[in-house]
Parts: C-alpha cells; sequence; structure tokens
C-alpha cells in the first residue's frame, strides 16, 4: 500500500517507418535492469515482437481504446454488506493455524507496528477482536530494528515454513518518511503461531531488499508453489515515487524462506494507457488454484472508491502474466468504498475466502476519520473462460485434455493441457484463429488471420506473414 499514486505520462506509440515505434516510461528500462531481473510480462513480449517486426518488416497496430473483456470470469467474490471487523484493519493477510484465524494487518492507532486479530470461531467471516490479554489491540513486531523508522511498517505477508512462521513486512529507512522511495523489505519469525504468543521477531541489521532505483519495494507476499514445494515471495516496487511505473516482483526464496535467490521476474508494470484502472498496482499475490497459476492484486488509489482487486492468468510463480482485461473483479458497492488490499485464503473447510480493507462511502481518508474496515467473502477461482466464441481447438498429446483458444488470443485448457500464456489483454491487428501445439506439447503457435505468429511454451518463431499483402485470410497452421 502507498499513499500517492504513481504518476506517469502517457506511452507514446508511433510509426517509425512501417514498424511499431515505443517510447515513454513504461518500456523504458532502467539502466541495469537487464542484468538483475528476467523481463517476463506478456506486455514485455509485444515489445521484444516490436522490436523483432525490424527484421521481418512486420507492422503492429495499436488500439487507445482498454480491452472490454470481462475480467471477473473466472475469479468472483461475494460482497459482503457488513464488515467482519468494523475497526481499522488495512492490507490483511489471515493465515489459519490449529483452531484459530490470525489477521496480520498493517498498524493502526490501536496496535503499533504490525496488527495481529485473532478469531476462534469456526467462521472467518465474524468473530475477529484483538488476541487474548491484548484488548487495546496486538504488535506483531513489538520491537522493530533500528534501521527502520518506526511507525512505517506495513503490509503484512505470513506463511509457515519449515517448522516455523515467517512475516514478511514493508518499512522505511530510519530518517525517512514512509511512502517516498525508502521503503524497504524486512523479514521476522516466530517459533510458533498461538493467540496468546502472535508476535515475531526481526532481528535484521539491514533491510532484505530496497530497489530505490525503481522507487523502494513494499508489499511483500510469499507463496508456496504446491508442484514444486519451492517457495517464493512477490512484492511492489515504487512507493509513490513520480515519473517510475509501478512494478510486481517475484522471486525464489531460499531453503530458510527468509533469504532471496536467483533473479527477480517481472510479473506485471502499470500500464495506464491501456488499463485506466491501473492508476497504480500494488499488494500482489500469487495463487495455484485447479491446475492453473493467478496473480491477483490491488488497483486504483488506495483512498479513494476506485481502489479494486484484479487478477490475471500466469504460466508459473515466474510468470509470464497475462495483462488484464475489462476492470477488477472486486470493485466499490453499496456502501463499501475501495475493496482492495486483499489477500486469498483457505478456510478450515479448505474453500477460498478473500480478506480485504475497505471503507464507508461516507469517508475515504484518515483526514476524515475513515477507517479500513476488515471484510472476509467467499471466492471462487476457476479458469479463465473464453470471452468470445471459440475460433480453434487443438488436442494434447496424451488424448486427455485439450486448449480452446478465442479471437481475442485467450486461451483456456482443459483436462490435461498446461497453459503457456495468451494474447489475452493485448491488442491484435487481426483476430485469432486457431491454435497449434508443438510436437512435444510443451508449447503452441497462436495464428491470426492476417498471418501474424505468437509463440508460447517451447514454440519457436521462424517468421510471419504479419504485414504482408494476402489475398484471403489465414485460417491455420501445419506445424
Amino acid at each position: 500500500m502507498e499513499n500517492s499514486p504513481d504518476q506517469l505520462g502517457p506511452v507514446d506509440w508511433f510509426d517509425a517507418g512501417g514498424t511499431l515505434g515505443l517510447a515513454g516510461p513504461h518500456v523504458a528500462r532502467l539502466p541495469g535492469l537487464a542484468s538483475t531481473a528476467h523481463v517476463m510480462t506478456a506486455y514485455h513480449r509485444l515489445a521484444h515482437m516490436a522490436a523483432m517486426s525490424i527484421a521481418i518488416g512486420t507492422t503492429f497496430m495499436y488500439s487507445t481504446s482498454p480491452a472490454g473483456a470481462d475480467s471477473t470470469a473466472g475469479v468472483t467474490v461475494a460482497t459482503p454488506a457488513v464488515p467482519a471487523y468494523a475497526a481499522d484493519a488495512p492490507d490483511p493477510d489471515v493465515v489459519h493455524s490449529g483452531s484459530t484465524y490470525f489477521a496480520f494487518t498493517t498498524g493502526t492507532r490501536l496496535a503499533s507496528y504490525i496488527q495481529v486479530l485473532c478469531n476462534s470461531s469456526e467462521s472467518p467471516a465474524t468473530g475477529w477482536s484483538p488476541c487474548p490479554g491484548m484488548p487495546f489491540g496486538a504488535s506483531a513486531l513489538p520491537s522493530p530494528p533500528t534501521w527502520q523508522a518506526l511507525g512505517t511498517q506495513n503490509a503484512p505477508g505470513v506463511f509457515a515454513w519449515g517448522g516455523a512462521w515467517v512475516m514478511f513486512y514493508t518499512a522505511a529507512l530510519a530518517g525517512h518518511r514512509g511512502d517516498t522511495g525508502n521503503n524497504c523489505l524486512s523479514v521476522a519469525t516466530s517459533p510458533d503461531l498461538t493467540p496468546t504468543s502472535p508476535s515475531f521477531i526481526d532481528t535484521s541489521k539491514h533491510p532484505l531488499l530496497c530497489d530505490s532505483a525503481l522507487g523502494g519495494a513494499i508489499d511483500p507476499m510469499p507463496f508456496v508453489d504446491p508442484i514444486s514445494g519451492l517457495p517464493y515471495l512477490t512484492w511492489k516496487t515504487n512507493s509513490g515515487v513520480a515519473g517510475i511505473p509501478a512494478r510486481i516482483w517475484s522471486q525464489q526464496l531460499g531453503p530458510d524462506g527468509t533469504t532471496l535467490v536467483g533473479t527477480a521476474s517481472l510479473l506485471q508494470i502499470q500500464d495506464q494507457w491501456n488499463h485506466p484502472f491501473e492508476t497504480t498496482i500494488e499488494n500482489p499475490q500469487l495463487l495455484h488454484s485447479n491446475g492453473s497459476y493467478y496473480l491477483v492484486f490491488s488497483t486504483g488509489l488506495w483512498n479513494s472508491p476506485s481502489y479494486g482487486q484484479v487478477a490475471v492468468a500466469c504460466v508459473g510463480p515466474s510468470g509470464p502474466c497475462d495483462e488484464p482485461t475489462g476492470g477488477p473483479f472486486l470493485a466499490s458497492y453499496g456502501s463499501v468504498a475501495g475493496p482492495g488490499g486483499g489477500m486469498f485464503f483457505r478456510d478450515g473447510s479448505g474453500n477460498w475466502q478473500l480478506a480485504f480493507s475497505a471503507w464507508d462511502t461516507s469517508c475515504t481518508d484518515y483526514s476524515c476519520g475513515g477507517q479500513r474496515r476488515l471484510f472476509v467473502a467467499p471466492g471462487s477461482i476457476e479458469p479463465f473462460r473464453l470471452t468470445l466464441p471459440a475460433t480453434g481447438i487443438a488436442s494434447t498429446g496424451d488424448g486427455i485434455g485439450y486448449w480452446l483458444v478465442d479471437s481475442n488470443g485467450s486461451v483456456s485448457t482443459h483436462g490435461s493441457a498446461a497453459f503457456f500464456g495468451s494474447r489475452r489483454g493485448l491488442p491484435l491487428v487481426a483476430p485469432v484463429e486457431h491454435l497449434v501445439p508443438t510436437p512435444d506439447h510443451l508449447g503452441y503457435w497462436l495464428v491470426a488471420a492476417d498471418g501474424g505468429i505468437f509463440t508460447f511454451g517451447d514454440a519457436k518463431f521462424f517468421g510471419s506473414m504479419g504485414g504482408q499483402h494476402l489475398n484471403a485470410p489465414v485460417v491455420d497452421l501445419a506445424p
């Protein structure tokens, strides 16, 4: 979460001698970025393909109208009118330990630094209160390390790992205010998590990650990939610095669950030109459900009714991830304003629930006495549906699955078919006509009516007819 929007100018798209030229902050790469992170978004695949057009003579067109597909397909949540906890509880992350739910939130007036609430009822939608023996709110981080500015601790992300509990969170460097580009990530641990002992200890002498060149690092959230068993961390860069787009990253954690290993992968970049609701992007969370990966994040201004939740499909925990289509799957409703900062969790029965915070419509800022109350709503996470009639189908090698593709380039998987990416949410010159799997079925090609070719997984690019004169539309492709 941040206290100011990421200020960006528009992206300049221009025709440069028959090829697509790109300019502006959304596609400008900061010095050293290529050496420190893998760029893994579908947006950057578009930029890469545009650069390739210089060599192959393909022209890419761009539409100034955002995609109008319904992004709620695939991820849906209920819209409760009554909060689960009627006091301030921003940026909640809920975990279940034993017979108790714990909600870790940004610090409040009643709970300094990081707040923790307890709920020993059977339903996470009711029964929240300060943990036993702490009537005025409990701090999950009673003693922040000296390198941090007190009162700037926020956006906790908690998970169980290696027989203990780990909490990542955001804090500003000592001597700096929060949300000024000086925010960093830190990590605290606890050997156990009980209602009478819900606190963590951070003994660090320095931050885990700052990314000051990108405007600071905030909103960490851990994720354990159920397929590989490996832990990952997602976070956002830019805590309100003007002129730098917000970015969402993922990186593998080490065996201890507290250190970063390898290099970071870019999952999403703020793109208000194509997606006007992306005043910023923040509070990321990776999910795995029904065989598919998803990235959920907040968009809009945190202290306004524009705040909401968006979800996109990903190939894996390191991306690539699709671009959002349509708008948020959760937006302001009734008297509930700016629902965001939310995190999905499994309840005691294994069902998905979304914990999020929201204002009352009468006041959406602390300056007028508002509070971001805690809401908990049942949700459903399913593969994204196609938004248009399907134009192609291809079966898997084992005969027990298949892919469907629509004219927008959205791909849906069924049975044993694996997802390797799509054109969902990205502009096309002509509609996609068909999907063709690679011989080993570890990738596929999409072919468009103008002869344009898009590659995913292990599919290789050998050329296309994009931008060339055709007597009739292309309708299929043979590998």
